[in-house]
């Protein structure tokens, strides 16, 4: 699994300090992407969401931001483009959490500036601990489920397995197309990734992840799949084994 950080604070000083105590967690931790999102304002961190179809992503706010969007709008905003998210409200004052509560926000942690340094980051790498393994838990629900999950422009898409048939990369840079029984849709994401969450899909090559169950014929001495709805794509000679195993007493070869 993978996740996404991304801290939302207005002053350099405490970006950093908050920043470093993550790195150093991170290091011990291959899961976390070694790029931490920093940035400054809340349209800046709706436009990272929403642009790159973050699915559990951990948010750190600072709750005494002082811009048009206030820091709950930003939340509920965040929830609703990343429905996986786990948001950390990082405040001078407790009086937020009971207007969280109120809000219906569901934020994962709390955590108070004004402290010794030591409870900070012990506080800081206990959530980071929690959130993961909230969202793997998260995660693995959704593929028992079989709903395929992805977001276009804040509005979110939930596909049944068996209507997909391939997803595979755009000609955009970093957006991956899927194809499904009914539609075409683009959306930001990366195989690699994609292959994680649902590992029900089958890379077939480079740039493609198959539905085994939407194949209607596999030709082995064409290396050629023939898909429902009339779809043809090639398959890797590495992808050979694994497919005559996913398709066995299904295919005749």
């Amino acid at each position: 699994m993978s996740y996404s950080i991304v801290i939302c604070e207005d002053k350099f000083n405490q970006t950093c300090g908050l920043s470093n105590i993550i790195k150093d967690y991170i290091q011990f931790h291959d899961e976390f992407s070694d790029n931490i999102l920093k940035v400054k304002t809340p349209t800046e961190i709706l436009e990272y969401v929403c642009n790159h179809n973050i699915h559990g992503g951990i948010y750190f706010l600072d709750a005494d931001l002082k811009y048009s969007v206030n820091i709950m709008d930003l939340a509920d905003k965040i929830r609703n483009s990343d429905v996986l998210s786990k948001i950390i409200f990082v405040t001078m004052y407790d009086e937020l959490i009971q207007l969280a509560f109120e809000r219906r926000i569901e934020a994962i942690g709390y955590i108070i500036k004004d402290q010794p340094y030591v409870t900070f980051r012990e506080e800081i790498q206990d959530i980071l601990s929690i959130s993961c393994k909230r969202i793997d838990e998260a995660r693995k629900i959704n593929n028992q489920s079989n709903i395929f999950t992805f977001s276009i422009n804040n509005k979110i898409y939930n596909i049944e397995k068996a209507e997909i048939i391939l997803v595979e990369t755009s000609v955009t840079s970093h957006k991956v197309n899927i194809y499904t029984e009914t539609n075409k849709f683009e959306f930001y994401g990366k195989l690699k990734e994609i292959s994680k969450q649902y590992p029900y899909l089958l890379r077939i090559n480079k740039s493609c992840l198959a539905n085994p169950k939407a194949i209607k014929v596999a030709d082995f001495s064409k290396n050629e799949i023939l898909f429902k709805e009339g779809f043809i794509r090639h398959f890797s000679p590495l992808s050979r084994q694994k497919l005559k195993i996913e398709l066995k007493n299904k295919l005749v070869f």
